[in-house]
């Protein structure tokens, strides 16, 4: 039961770290089209 619980941990913590990503990512692509359009 505890490896079961420790996997699901590990889990949670994945999902949210991918999804940390994403945010970032489309963040960062926000501010590149930003700057992209202020430059042109």
């Amino acid at each position: 039961m505890k490896k079961f619980t420790a996997l699901l941990f590990v889990l949670l913590i994945f999902i949210g770290l991918i999804n940390y990503d994403d945010k970032i990512n489309s963040e960062l692509e926000k501010s590149n089209s930003e700057c992209f359009y202020n430059i042109y």
